[in-house]
């Protein structure tokens, strides 16, 4: 069987006879940060990575902004901006070890709930 940590590890079959999506976890995550990198909004999966999850809003202003990066493989990707008004979105097929998080508003905090299934 494959390793349970491989970025395309599992076939459909192994995922469905190993119950892939057995484990998940709840949070949610105040933004408050302007610049990404600069607090400590996240969601870490580091010892088992995400392989699916989705970010629903909780609170905020529709019209803020929220940017996010994936780390991904030990490293961080491009920063994706959403709208709060977008959300829920729901991101998969990749094996995420930690999104943090910045917003554009710096008056009022934004609330995120974030649903990972490992």
């Amino acid at each position: 069987m494959a390793s349970k940590y491989g970025r395309n590890a599992w076939t459909v079959q192994e995922a469905t006879n190993a119950q892939a999506y057995y484990d998940y976890k709840q949070a949610n995550v105040t933004i408050n940060a302007t610049s990404i990198g600069s607090g400590d909004e996240s969601a870490d999966w580091t010892n088992n990575p995400a392989k699916e999850f989705t970010i629903t809003k909780v609170s905020g202003d529709d019209a803020d902004t929220v940017s996010f990066q994936l780390k991904i493989s030990g490293s961080y990707g491009d920063t994706i901006t959403y709208l709060l008004s977008d959300f829920p979105i729901t991101i998969d097929k990749l094996q995420v070890e930690r999104i943090r998080f910045a917003t554009s508003d710096s008056g009022t905090d934004e609330v995120v709930k974030i649903l990972s299934f490992h």
